[in-house]
């Protein structure tokens, strides 16, 4: 590729001189301008590499073209070397520093030193002119990747591919820079994702948190045209020095919206849309072992006579009483509260408080079910179930506290719940209010343990109902 360099002096035979000169060099073209005027008109027709200019010039002198040179986009990049007979003081040097000349040469120039200031620029400004076609044919690439790929320090966005400008609608980065700083700003703070919080001590708590935890697959929720956007978020390292980060957001909305459905469905009993065993044992797990929640109330309850209701009205009838019992219980109890199916008729509430604070409430849902009226089922084609009997639950309850053995715990439970059923049903047991001989649940539990058959069927007389009592 030939190395252009534009010659503008308002003297014919100063500009065959420099032409001759610079036939000496290799991969060097030439081209004449006779005036500032026909430099300029030039420049925005043609590609150029380096300018020599004369300054002395009519109309007007290579100050006020260089000027008019870096004052455009286009050409502002070019360098300069200004060459004068005339203007040898130092304050004409200085003036054409200041204006962005990269040499300052005063005739007669010595043709050798010309030729070894051209060569050591032409060297320069092409290995300059190589590293940005190859960052420009790195920036293509990058722009071709679907996801959005951007550099940050730590406090501001430096670059971004067009996967980043196309997706948020901004014309540049400077259009971006109007609005924000950072692309954590695009973050909405809710938990489990990336955060947009700042702290002068720690920087970009989520690049932070990025770097802490490698392993972790980071996501961020970015709100754009009214429309949340999950963003599976990677950074390296790009320079130590510079604190360069390289990071990269690819949209997994739709992966995340499936992941959250199989999740949902997992842990969700199909009938009811209430959560199913697995999931209450997980959380149950999960409170006991945070300290912060070590006492919470859980009740247990049981619908009565469901198999009654089966029987005489069918199961389909039966499935629909048990989808609007979820439906009334869900809208009666706080968003941090779980309902679970147990199995069955059977369902459990963990209450994330004490159950002197709760059983109030505990009762009053009792008494929503018992007055509530169950549609859907029909007698004889024109009355409806709950005109002639009403659904009713009986409930054990109980609280825990931390150190508690689980399956004990939820042993107390049931035998509080069928207390309830053996008392008239529709009706709620305390597990503190149990007969004194249920406090053997621990030792049958003990002994269940070590397989004491003997013991156990003994103990067993004493703490379960008998059968078919529910």
């Amino acid at each position: 590729m030939m190395f252009k360099i534009l010659c503008i002096d308002d003297k014919q035979n100063n500009l065959f001189t420099l032409n001759e000169i610079l036939s000496q060099l290799d991969n060097v073209a030439t081209v004449l301008a006779i005036s500032a005027e026909q430099g300029l008109s030039i420049l925005l027709t043609q590609e150029v590499d380096l300018i020599l200019m004369d300054i002395q010039m009519p109309k007007m002198d290579g100050f006020e073209a260089a000027r008019l040179i870096k004052a455009n986009k286009q050409t502002a990049e070019i360098p300069i070397i200004f060459l004068t007979a005339v203007f040898h003081d130092e304050r004409f040097k200085k003036k054409g520093y200041e204006i962005g000349a990269i040499e300052y040469l005063t005739k007669p120039i010595d043709d050798n030193k010309l030729l070894n200031k051209i060569h050591l620029y032409q060297r320069l400004i092409e290995s300059e002119k190589q590293l940005r076609e190859q960052k420009c044919y790195m920036q293509k690439i990058i722009d071709l990747q679907e996801q959005i790929v951007i550099v940050i320090d730590d406090t501001r966005m430096i670059s971004a591919n067009q996967r980043f400008f196309d997706f948020f609608g901004y014309d540049d980065l400077n259009d971006f820079h109007n609005e924000h700083d950072c692309i954590c700003q695009l973050f909405l703070d809710k938990e489990g994702f990336l955060s947009s919080s700042f702290s002068e001590q720690e920087g970009k708590s989520w690049l932070k948190s990025i770097f802490k935890y490698p392993d972790k697959v980071h996501l961020a929720i970015v709100k754009h045209l009214n429309t949340d956007f999950i963003m599976m978020v990677n950074s390296s390292i790009l320079d130590a020095e510079k604190n360069l980060y390289v990071v990269t957001l690819s949209d997994v909305t739709l992966i995340h919206s499936l992941k959250e459905q199989f999740r949902h469905e997992a842990l969700t009993d199909s009938l009811t849309g209430a959560f199913n065993r697995t999931k209450f044992n997980a959380t149950f797990d999960a409170v006991t072992s945070d300290s912060n929640k070590s006492v919470f109330t859980l009740a247990m309850l049981d619908i009565d006579h469901f198999k009654a209701i089966n029987d005489q009205y069918g199961h389909q009838q039966g499935d629909l009483i048990l989808k609007q019992l979820v439906a009334l219980i869900q809208d009666n109890i706080r968003d941090e509260d779980m309902l679970a199916r147990w199995g069955g008729e059977e369902f459990v509430l963990i209450f994330f408080t004490s159950k002197k604070k709760i059983i109030a409430h505990i009762e009053k849902i009792r008494l929503l079910i018992e007055e509530h009226s169950f549609y859907g089922l029909q007698v004889s084609g024109m009355q409806s179930l709950n005109s002639q009997k009403k659904v009713t639950v009986s409930i054990g309850v109980g609280e825990y506290s931390a150190g508690m053995d689980k399956d004990v715990f939820l042993k107390q439970i049931d035998t509080a719940l069928y207390h309830a059923k053996n008392s008239g049903r529709n009706c709620i047991v305390d597990t503190d209010d149990l007969p004194a001989e249920c406090d053997l649940l621990a030792e049958y539990n003990l002994l269940a343990e070590y397989n004491l058959s003997a013991e156990y069927n003994l103990l067993a007389e004493y703490t379960l109902p008998a059968e078919g009592s529910k």
